[in-house]
């Protein structure tokens, strides 16, 4: 059961002889299931190797680039001004979304268990739709935002639930950071 209201809580069941997971929800606040994972079959193949742990090679994005530390969006600051109690700050990561696009940021937040991300875009003058999409567990909560440093589409995307992605959202604030 979740211990706030800014969480999920989850349900499992485990197989008594091998402790394997047969099934796990997730549910609101209430106890409706919104997400389910079930098993309804096993088959056990041989034993496995280190080699079927392997990382396999990644396949470089073209529209996922990495920016260089030195790009003038890594002149912004995002900040969260309301964050649920035991979520952290985890990563932080601009990508160039596109040749005739602005970059993103795209910073993370995790309890452990938990966890959501903040994109952050320029929009200058652009018409940008803001909103609220759900599937199962999984929010997205899109806002403008008006900053000294310009315009900004900030994109709550995660599993927590839709109010306190709006209250995370309704808190995010961007600024220029020089001098």
């Amino acid at each position: 059961a979740p211990l706030d209201t800014h969480r999920y809580g989850y349900r499992l069941w485990l197989d008594n002889e091998s402790n394997l997971l047969l099934k796990s929800e997730v549910v609101d606040g209430s106890g409706v299931a919104l997400e389910r994972v079930e098993f309804v079959t096993l088959t056990l193949a041989a034993p496995l190797t280190e080699q079927d742990f392997s990382i396999p090679e990644t396949v470089k994005e073209s529209d996922l680039t990495q920016l260089a530390d030195s790009h003038p969006s890594h002149q912004l600051s995002v900040e969260a001004q309301w964050m649920p109690a035991g979520f952290t700050s985890v990563d932080q990561d601009w990508r160039q979304g596109g040749s005739d696009r602005e970059p993103v940021a795209a910073q993370g937040y995790s309890d452990g268990l938990a966890a959501f991300t903040v994109f952050v875009e320029a929009v200058g003058d652009s018409t940008v739709e803001e909103g609220v999409s759900r599937v199962g567990p999984t929010v997205a909560v899109s806002r403008r935002l008006t900053a000294p440093s310009g315009a900004y589409l900030v994109t709550l995307v995660g599993e927590v639930p839709q109010n306190t992605a709006e209250r995370v959202i309704e808190g995010i604030s961007v600024r220029d950071s020089q001098p």
